[in-house]
C-alpha cells in the first residue's frame, strides 16, 4: 500500500555495491512519496537502521560480500530490529 501524501513510509537502503544504484533507488522510492534513507556498509549501518526503526530494508547481498550477510544475521539477532521486514 503506497503512503498517502500526508503520510511517508520510512525505508532504510543498505548496499554495499553501486552508488549510481542507491541513488537510483532512492530517486524512485522518494517519485512515490517514502522517506529513503541510504548507508554504503559504512561501520555506522547497523547503528542508522537501529535509530531510525525503518518499516522495510532494502538490503543488496552481494555474492561474495560478507557484510551484507553479517548485517543481516545482526539485524535478525537484535530486538530491536528483527521484526523490521528485509
Amino acid at each position: 500500500m503506497m503512503p498517502s501524501i500526508t503520510e511517508t513510509a520510512s525505508i532504510s537502503s543498505a548496499s554495499n555495491s553501486e552508488p549510481d544504484f542507491l541513488n537510483l533507488l532512492r530517486e524512485l522510492l522518494m517519485h512515490e512519496m517514502y522517506n529513503v534513507t541510504t548507508t554504503n556498509f559504512v561501520p555506522e549501518t547497523y547503528e542508522v537502521i537501529e535509530t531510525l526503526q525503518p518499516e522495510l530494508i532494502i538490503l543488496d547481498l552481494v555474492a561474495g560480500q560478507k557484510s551484507g550477510w553479517d548485517l543481516l544475521e545482526r539485524l535478525a539477532q537484535e530486538a530491536s530490529t528483527n521484526g523490521i521486514p528485509i
